[in-house]
């Protein structure tokens, strides 16, 4: 799909500010109501963008982990991402080519948990797991996507900060708000307050303090890459000698560098994951290149891999059990990206 100028600046616009009421767009794009109105009703309908709440799960109490798995062959291969697409605890996957043939966030209560989500992958499905690789997410930060303006309208580049390290109590209400938050179903705050059956008041009021305490960060739109003629995936990076300098200076040349839309910081066997959008594999290994230019004898990247096809959950809170309802079948809905 080939965008116009005034596509590509609507998408830039939008993308950070998914909740936003139109007329913040009116204000940012200078496009009539109306023609954003239907502009983002067309991109939804082909694929292009997709809602994404944006939850700092470390605020009460979750595990944020990122799992990458190899398959030892097709069956295995179709076994687990059936799994995937059923899990009560996966948040997001993707089908992905090179190092790995998944990758699978998703988030749990406790380290427990997180074994016994491991062992159920081939215990309950029968798949073989060639080999695997887990990371806990420390910080993320997803970056606004400059690259769709050109370089003549470069912008300062946004970041939108998650897994701060507050503590909050949720109450059962703001379980069931976040659970309605991930439905698809519910677009608006007025379809929260209807499905639970709360006043719209106690909703507004509600969420408005999810988000002033750091929980709901709000939601973003996620990006078809492949329908604009981009790659999306994931490129891994080792500290040979690990420091909070080095984690500051790597996250202000992501920052920079326009084609890296996500930065995390982990524990694992790797130290950095970056979320990139490129054109071809030409253009990864570049950015390999010029990455461990600027960090020379301080970064290694061990590996990469591009993302096929991606997975999202339909009802992440209620499908694991934050609502007290520890055995309700998970809703999840497959979005291809061929």
């Amino acid at each position: 799909m080939e965008l116009t100028p005034k596509q590509r600046l609507l998408l830039f616009a939008a993308h950070l500010n998914a909740d936003s009421p139109v007329s913040v767009l009116v204000k940012k794009t200078g496009l009539p109501k109306h023609t954003i109105h239907y502009h983002l009703k067309k991109f939804r309908s082909m694929g292009l963008i997709r809602r994404l709440p944006m939850v700092n799960f470390q605020s009460f109490g979750y595990i944020y982990c990122e799992l990458f798995i190899s398959a030892r062959d097709d069956r295995s291969r179709e076994l687990i991402e059936s799994a995937l697409t059923h899990s009560e605890y996966v948040t997001w996957f993707g089908v992905s080519r090179g190092a790995y043939d998944f990758d699978v966030l998703f988030c749990l209560p406790t380290l427990d948990a997180v074994a016994e989500f491991l062992s159920s992958l081939t215990a309950k499905t029968g798949a073989y797991i060639e080999r695997k690789s887990l990371l806990l997410l420390t910080s993320h930060s997803v970056f606004s996507k400059n690259h769709l303006l050109g370089i003549s309208e470069a912008k300062p580049r946004r970041s939108l900060e998650l897994l701060q390290k507050n503590s909050e109590r949720m109450t059962e209400i703001d379980f069931q708000i976040m659970a309605r938050v991930f439905d698809p179903d519910c677009e608006s705050q007025c379809e929260i307050a209807r499905a639970i059956g709360l006043p719209r008041s106690t909703v507004d009021y509600r969420l408005a303090r999810l988000i002033d305490r750091g929980v709901y960060m709000g939601s973003i739109y996620s990006f078809n890459a492949q329908l604009i003629g981009l790659q999306y995936g994931r490129l891994f990076l080792r500290a040979h000698r690990y420091s909070a300098d080095l984690t500051q200076r790597l996250q202000s040349f992501t920052l920079a560098e326009e084609r890296i839309v996500n930065f995390s910081s982990t524990i694992g066997e790797w130290d950095y994951v970056l979320g990139i959008e490129v054109r071809n594999i030409e253009s990864l290994h570049q950015l390999e290149a010029k990455l461990l230019e600027a960090f020379p004898g301080e970064l290694s990247c061990s590996n990469h891999l591009l993302i096929a096809r991606e997975g999202y959950s339909a009802r992440c809170f209620a499908s694991q059990g934050l609502t007290n309802e520890p055995h309700r079948e998970a809703t999840q809905q497959m979005v291809a990206n061929s």
